[in-house]
């Protein structure tokens, strides 16, 4: 491990392009980019061959894996990427982005909490991101995070906190994964369950790390409606088949506060998440009863 990894400060970083062609092009580029001027720089994993990739890969200095498993669609499957890429990381601790996302050094802080939490349950790290309009490359001299974060705070639409396009974790949390479509919709609700489920504590970083989505259409796959409701999105709805498998950044057990201290979630938006997550507990528990009960239920009917 390098002397940063050892101190806690270095990071992975995975992703998977769109073409690099028109908006895309640019807002990748910044993005990608923006991501080897981070202090200390992550190592940067992107997989896919699609058009621009492996020259991105080339003029960067990036690892590149253009073989991926893919649905008969063409999209890339989350489960051959993570699991890939955590195989591949030279760091302790990994973040999936999408690749439209400009980051500034406030991922790296957070990371240095996945990285040296010593005792208890590992981190699950999600935050909220911040919308703009960049239609132009960034302007990434010096004092290009300050300006970044001080357009974010004045003209930036901040979303939802089930609006997720970026999420850290130890490297090897995640063992299995099912076959979920990368940007459609569900599985990056269902990797926050799906962590809780596995022991990590979500924590949520939306007022700590600064997450700037450029905004963009979908015109790569055709329409919104392809991306939301076609085939894939219905594959993955049939994947978290059950609403107690839908998580959001608000059944976040802590927070990243803006001075980077590691607090309990407080507040109504947690408070009003708890119960889905307190009966998806209850049942999760009481699971053998049940399965005992309807088993001898269905013996009674053969009968």
């Amino acid at each position: 491990m390098t002397a940063a990894g050892a101190s806690g400060g270095a990071l992975t970083i995975l992703s998977t392009p769109k073409r690099f062609d028109g908006l895309f092009d640019v807002i990748q580029t910044n993005a990608i980019t923006s991501w080897t001027r981070l202090e200390p720089r992550p190592e940067v994993i992107l997989f896919g061959r699609d058009q621009g990739t492996a020259e991105i890969c080339a003029e960067l200095g990036l690892r590149h894996v253009p073989e991926v498993r893919s649905t008969p669609e063409g999209t890339p499957l989350l489960s051959d990427m993570f699991l890939r890429g955590q195989a591949l990381a030279s760091n302790d601790v990994v973040c999936w982005s999408n690749a439209d996302v400009v980051f500034t050094d406030s991922l790296l802080v957070a990371a240095r909490h996945v990285a040296l939490r010593r005792s208890g349950r590992s981190l699950y790290v999600v935050g909220c991101r911040t919308d703009i309009d960049q239609t132009e490359p960034l302007d990434l001299s010096d004092g290009w995070q300050g300006r970044l974060a001080a357009s974010a705070r004045a003209d930036g639409e901040r979303k939802p906190v089930n609006w997720i396009d970026w999420f850290m974790f130890p490297r090897g949390l995640f063992t299995d994964l099912p076959d979920f479509a990368i940007g459609r919709p569900g599985y990056d609700q269902w990797l926050i369950w799906r962590a809780a489920d596995l022991g990590a504590e979500v924590v949520d970083a939306s007022d700590f790390v600064t997450a700037v989505h450029q905004r963009h259409d979908y015109s790569h796959v055709g329409s919104r409606s392809v991306a939301f409701r076609g085939p894939e999105a219905q594959r993955n709805a049939a994947i978290v088949d059950d609403w107690r498998h839908y998580h959001s950044i608000a059944h976040a057990r802590l927070r990243l506060e803006r001075d980077g201290s590691l607090t309990k979630a407080h507040g109504l938006v947690y408070r009003l998440a708890r119960p889905r997550r307190y009966a998806a507990h209850a049942l999760r528990f009481t699971r053998p009863l049940r399965q005992r009960l309807l088993g001898e239920r269905a013996t009674w009917r053969r009968r």
